[in-house]
């Protein structure tokens, strides 16, 4: 991705920016690249906006979405596609341990 070129008029035309990219499952990282601001701005503005990096979704909720996602792709499908299942379709950001998790349970129907 290209870094756009950005002048903010204000703190909100700023915030508002990253509430749209940081809603589509950007890194802060990335979204600091892209509207060529300090990452540190971009950890600032997350902290007063109070926006969280993790989703709180329940262990079930997550098994749930993750044997749905088995199914329409395929049991063999690996920890990548899977997270970008889950942000695109279902919006969840999940840390990689409990993905990992969840997919060993989801392959196992007795746990």
């Amino acid at each position: 991705m290209a870094a756009e070129d950005f002048t903010f008029h204000s703190k909100a035309e700023r915030q508002a920016r990253v509430i749209k990219l940081h809603g589509e499952g950007l890194s802060k990282t990335t979204i600091s690249t892209l509207l060529s601001i300090s990452r540190s701005t971009v950890l600032r503005d997350c902290g007063e906006l109070e926006l969280k990096s993790w989703s709180n979704v329940s262990d079930a909720d997550l098994k749930r979405a993750l044997v749905e996602i088995l199914q329409r792709e395929h049991t063999g499908t690996g920890y990548i596609v899977v997270e970008s299942h889950l942000i695109k379709r279902y919006g969840l950001r999940v840390q990689e341990r409990r993905i990992r998790a969840g997919l060993v349970r989801a392959a196992s129907p007795n746990l």
